[in-house]
């Protein structure tokens, strides 16, 4: 139970990443695309190959994470009602509204709502 919860922690983590990755895939692909095709042609077809990886290995990551019924719960850079359930706060006092820095990592019931929280998020 303990590895599976570290393990757990780890899939939540990669999680963040993934979709990070994912959003700024998606922002760069074409203007990269067509900065490529008028400077470097040769680097087009690895660049492409990368960007598809990186998608694939996002889903792979969600996918991971639905299995153990994992979620992100808060948004970097959204504000979000400071909750000691779900969040750390990081330099300066709490206030009723923060600043989401990191999202928490948290267990999905069955029917969709927050459950458990599995590492908590960090505001300022």
């Amino acid at each position: 139970e303990a590895a599976a919860s570290r393990a757990d922690e780890s899939i939540g983590m990669a999680l963040q990443a993934a979709r990070r990755a994912r959003l700024l895939g998606d922002s760069l692909r074409e203007p990269l695309r067509a900065s490529l095709e008028v400077y470097e042609p040769s680097l087009l077809p690895p660049t492409k190959d990368l960007m598809d990886r990186i998608q694939v290995l996002a889903v792979q990551v969600e996918q991971a994470a639905t299995l153990r019924g994992l979620d992100l719960y808060g948004v970097p850079g959204n504000e979000v009602e400071m909750s000691p359930k779900f969040f750390d706060v990081i330099g300066g006092v709490p206030r009723q509204r923060m600043t989401v820095h990191q999202p928490a990592v948290v267990r999905k019931r069955a029917d969709g709502s927050v459950g458990e929280v599995v590492t908590k998020g960090l505001v300022d």
